[in-house]
C-alpha cells in the first residue's frame, strides 16, 4: 500500500545510470553547512555512510509555548550557502538520508534551492521550488530531485526542511535524521513538460478497456504502419491493426485504434521495438479502480487509529458555535495533504460513494458493502459537526498533528458556519443517505432525512436571492453553481417525499440555471453555444481553477427530467441537455488525440472572477498571468479564448476540473442515452489513468509509472490517491508534471477521487 511499490516510478528513476556527477558536501563535517529554525545539529558515528560520519539533526515536531495557529508550528532548516554556482551541466540532486523510527514508519521532509542567474528561482511562476520526499523510517533512503527544466546556473543556496507539524502520543517530542553525501548528477531526464510522448513509450489506459469500448494508444514513434495485440506473456499476436497518424496543432502523432478487437483477456500492445505492460480488456476492469479510490479515502480517515499510519487523531479539534458551544471536529475525512476538512467536499465523495455502491450492487456485493460503509463513516461526520440550527464545521484547516488532550496547549477551535452552499451539499448527500440506509438503519436513515429537510430551508433562509454570489473561506460560490446545488439537492427531496414544495423549488432553480446558457451560436470566429455563464447576466463564463462543480449544472436538470418526465418543462431541460452536449462535443474537436475535454472558454475581460479560488481579491499579478494564459489559448474572436488546461491564478492542477466535467459527461450521456457521450466520460479517466502525454498513471498503485506525491498528511503515497493534477508550463496553455513534488498540482485531494468514484458510477 505505501512507498516503492514496484509499478511506482521513484524505483525506475532510481535505476537511472549517472552520466557524471560532482559531490557538493559529504556532511561527513560542518564546514559551510548551518542551522536555523528550533532543531540542532552535529557530526556524528552512531550510522555511518560507506564508513564515514554523517550529519546527525534533531528536530522537534512541537514547538513550547504552542502557537495558536492551523498549521505548523515551525521548520528546522539545514542549509549550504554557495556564491552563484553553476550546476547547469547537471539535472538531478541526489542525497542521503536516515530517519529514525518516531511514531511514523513513514516521516517525509523537503528540499529547496535558489538561483539568481539570468533568470531567477524559485519565482511567482515556478512557486516555492520545494520538493516534497517521503521517507521509510530505519534505514537509508536515497534522495533525489530532477530538476531539468529549473534555473540553476547560479545557484546560491541548497537547504533541506523538516516540519514541526505537530505530534501524537506515541512520539517522542524530537526526531533525529542523517544525511549524506549530497550530489549534483547528469541523468537521461523523464519527460516534463509537451503534448508528445517519449518516443520509446505508448499511451493507452493502464486500467484497461471494457469489450465494446472504443480502445486507442497513442505514441509520437512512428515507423512500421502495423501494431500488434498479443496476450500477456504470449510473443503470438491476437490482433494486428494500421496506425492512423495525425497531426494538428498539438503535434503530430500515431493512434493505435483496436476498437474492433472484443475478446476478454489480459493483452499488450506491441509497435515497431517497443511494447506496454500488460492491461485488461473486461466489463469488470473499472471495479479495481473504484476499490482503490475506496481504500484511499480508509487511509484519509480522521478521528479513528489507521493501520501503518496514525493513531486516533484530531480529538482536541473543535467548532464552535455563535452562543459558545463546541463540537469535536475529529472524524469524516483529511480532505487534502494539509489535514484540512471540508463539508462540501465530504458531502460530494458521501453521494459518490454511494452512487457507486448502488452502481455495482448486484456485480460486486462485496465491493458495493464496503463503498456503503465508507460513505456513512463521511456521512456521520456531516451529522455530528452539525449544530440543530445549521451552524456546523464548514470548512477545518488543521494542517497539524494533536495530542488530543482536552483544551490542551496545541488544541484548535475553529468558528461554526452557516452557508447556503454547504447546507445543500449537506442537504443532497444527507438525503441520499436516507435511500441507502433505510432498509438496514431505519433509526440513521430517518435523522438523515430530518438534517437534510432543515438543511434545505437554512439555506434558502440564507440565500440573497437578490445577490446570490457569495464569497466566503476564500472560496466563491457564483449564482449559477448555488441555483444549481439548490435545485438538484430540491430533486432528491422530492423523490424521497413526493411532497410537492421540493418540486417546485427544483424547477424554479432550474429555470435560473438554464438562464445562464448560452442558447444561440456566437457571432465568434469559431462559435460556440451551450456552455454556462456565472449569472444570468450572461458576462463571464463559467470556469474554475481548483474545486469545480461544472457537473451539478447537469445532474440538477438530468434529476428533473428523471423525477417529472411528463412535467410541462420537460422539453426545456432536454433542450438545455442537448445545448450542453453539443458544447461538449464541439470542445472535444480541440483535445485529440487524448480526448481532454478542454478547460473552457474564457474572455479577455473578466480577469478575476474565477470560482473555486479566493482569487477575486486581486492580486498584482492576476491581470497580467490571466490575460498571458489566456493569449496562450486557440483564439475564438477578439477578447475569447479556448484553454485545454485551466487558468490559474493561485492553485495549480486540473484534474478536480476534469473530473466535475468527467460527471457531468457521464450523467448527460445517461439523460439523453448517447454512447458517444459516455466514451468521452472515459477518455476523461483514461486521461488520468495513462492515456496522456506523460505514459503515466496518475494514481498511486493503479497502473504504472505512478510518481510520489505530497501526501504529509498520510507521511507516504498510500494506493487509490490522486492528485490536484495536471500542471501547465507557466503560462502556456501545454501540459506540464515535473518530479518536482509540491503542492498544489502533487498534493493529494479527496476533490478528484471522489469525482473519478462519482463517474466511475456511471460507466
Amino acid at each position: 500500500m505505501f512507498l516503492n511499490d514496484k509499478n511506482a516510478a521513484i524505483n525506475r528513476q532510481l535505476e537511472k545510470s549517472v552520466i557524471s556527477s560532482k559531490l557538493i558536501h559529504s556532511f561527513s563535517d560542518t564546514e559551510g553547512v548551518f542551522i536555523t529554525g528550533p532543531g540542532e545539529m552535529e557530526i556524528s558515528d552512531e550510522v555511518p555512510f560507506n564508513s564515514h560520519k554523517t550529519l546527525k539533526v534533531t528536530y522537534p515536531h512541537m514547538i513550547f509555548p504552542v502557537p495558536n495557529v492551523d498549521r505548523n508550528y515551525d521548520c528546522t532548516r539545514i542549509r549550504l550557502d554557495f556564491n552563484k554556482e553553476d550546476w547547469s551541466e547537471y539535472n538531478r540532486i541526489s542525497f542521503w538520508m536516515y530517519p529514525e523510527k518516531n511514531g511514523f514508519d513513514y516521516p517525509h521532509a523537503l528540499m529547496e534551492y535558489r538561483s539568481e542567474g539570468e533568470q531567477t528561482f524559485p519565482n511567482r511562476n515556478f512557486l516555492s521550488g520545494c520538493h516534497s520526499f517521503p521517507l521509510i523510517a530505519g534505514q537509508w533512503n536515497h534522495i533525489i530531485w530532477e530538476i531539468p527544466e529549473l534555473p540553476r546556473d547560479a545557484v546560491t543556496m541548497f537547504q533541506i526542511n523538516f516540519v514541526a507539524n505537530g505530534m501524537q502520543r506515541n512520539m517522542k517530542l524530537h526526531s533525529v535524521a542523517y544525511i549524506s553525501d549530497l550530489k549534483i548528477e547528469k541523468v537521461e531526464a523523464d519527460k516534463y513538460m509537451g503534448w508528445n510522448t517519449d518516443e520509446d513509450r505508448i499511451s493507452f489506459c493502464h486500467s484497461g478497456y471494457a469489450p465494446d469500448d472504443i480502445k486507442t494508444a497513442v505514441t509520437s514513434l512512428f515507423g512500421d504502419r502495423e501494431f500488434y495485440i498479443l496476450e500477456d506473456g504470449s510473443n503470438n499476436p491476437v490482433f494486428t491493426g494500421e496506425t492512423q497518424i495525425l497531426e494538428n496543432e498539438l503535434g503530430k502523432f500515431n493512434v493505435l485504434d483496436f476498437s474492433s478487437f472484443k475478446t476478454e483477456g489480459t493483452y499488450y500492445i506491441k509497435y515497431n521495438n517497443i511494447s506496454t505492460p500488460s492491461f485488461k480488456i473486461s466489463q469488470n476492469h473499472w471495479e479495481g479502480v473504484m476499490d482503490k479510490i475506496r481504500n484511499f479515502f480508509y487511509k484519509e480517515r480522521c478521528g479513528c487509529c489507521i493501520e501503518d499510519i496514525h493513531l486516533a487523531c484530531h480529538l482536541n479539534e473543535y467548532t464552535q458555535h455563535p452562543d459558545g458551544r463546541r463540537l469535536s471536529v475529529a472524524g469524516g475525512w483529511h480532505d487534502a495533504a494539509d489535514l484540512s476538512q471540508g463539508l462540501c467536499n465530504t458531502a460530494e465523495a458521501v453521494h459518490s460513494f454511494i452512487d457507486a455502491a448502488l452502481a455495482i450492487k448486484d456485480k460486486n456485493p462485496e465491493l458495493s458493502k464496503e463503498l456503503l460503509n465508507e460513505a456513512r463513516y463521511g456521512a456521520e461526520w456531516l451529522l455530528s459537526t452539525r449544530f440543530e440550527d445549521g451552524y456546523r464545521c464548514v470548512w477545518n484547516t488543521c494542517g497539524k498533528w494533536t495530542l488530543g488532550y482536552t483544551d490542551g496547549e496545541d488544541s484548535f477551535t475553529k468558528h461554526a458556519e452557516r452557508h447556503p452552499f454547504e447546507c445543500l451539499c449537506a442537504a443532497a448527500a444527507e438525503a441520499v443517505c436516507f435511500n441507502a440506509y433505510k432498509d438496514t438503519d431505519s433509526i440513521f436513515a430517518d435523522y438523515c432525512l430530518k438534517c437534510a429537510k432543515e438543511d434545505f430551508f437554512f439555506a434558502l433562509q440564507d440565500i440573497d436571492f437578490d445577490n446570490p454570489l457569495l464569497f466566503h473561506n476564500s472560496v466563491s460560490v457564483v449564482a449559477v453553481q448555488l441555483y444549481a446545488e439548490a435545485s438538484f439537492a430540491a430533486s432528491i427531496l422530492y423523490g424521497i417525499t413526493n411532497d410537492d414544495k421540493y418540486l417546485d423549488y427544483a424547477v424554479k432553480f432550474a429555470d435560473y440555471v438554464m438562464s445562464c446558457q448560452q442558447k444561440e451560436p456566437t457571432d465568434w470566429d469559431i462559435p460556440f453555444c451551450g456552455f454556462f455563464y456565472e449569472n444570468n447576466e450572461k458576462i463571464t463564463p463559467l470556469n474554475y481553477d481548483h474545486r469545480a462543480h461544472d457537473q451539478v449544472l447537469i445532474m440538477c436538470i438530468a434529476q428533473l427530467l428523471k423525477i417529472a418526465p411528463e412535467h410541462s418543462n420537460a422539453t426545456k431541460w432536454t433542450d438545455s441537455l442537448k445545448l450542453y452536449r453539443n458544447y461538449i462535443m464541439k470542445l472535444a474537436e480541440f483535445s485529440k488525440p487524448y480526448n481532454q475535454i478542454p478547460a473552457g472558454i474564457y474572455f479577455e475581460n473578466a480577469p478575476c472572477t474565477l470560482t473555486g479560488t479566493g482569487d477575486h481579491k486581486k492580486n498584482r499579478f492576476a491581470d497580467e498571468k490571466y490575460i498571458n494564459q489566456l493569449r496562450s489559448g486557440v483564439k475564438l474572436s477578439d477578447g475569447v479564448y479556448l484553454r485545454r488546461m485551466p487558468v490559474v491564478l493561485t492553485f495549480r492542477g486540473s484534474y478536480g476540473i476534469q473530473m466535475s466535467r468527467a460527471k457531468a459527461i457521464s450523467v448527460l450521456s445517461h439523460a439523453l442515452n448517447d454512447n458517444k457521450l459516455l466514451e468521452i466520460a472515459k477518455q476523461q479517466v483514461a486521461w488520468i489513468l495513462g492515456n496522456n502525454p506523460f505514459s503515466r498513471s496518475f494514481m498511486y498503485g493503479e497502473g504504472y509509472d505512478y510518481p510520489n506525491m505530497d501526501s504529509p498528511s498520510n507521511s507516504c503515497d498510500v494506493v487509490g490517491e490522486i492528485p490536484v493534477g495536471m500542471n501547465s508550463f507557466e503560462d502556456t496553455d501545454i501540459p506540464y508534471m515535473p518530479m518536482t513534488n509540491q503542492a498544489t498540482y502533487f498534493e493529494v485531494w479527496v476533490h478528484p477521487a471522489s469525482r473519478m468514484l462519482w463517474t466511475l458510477a456511471d460507466l
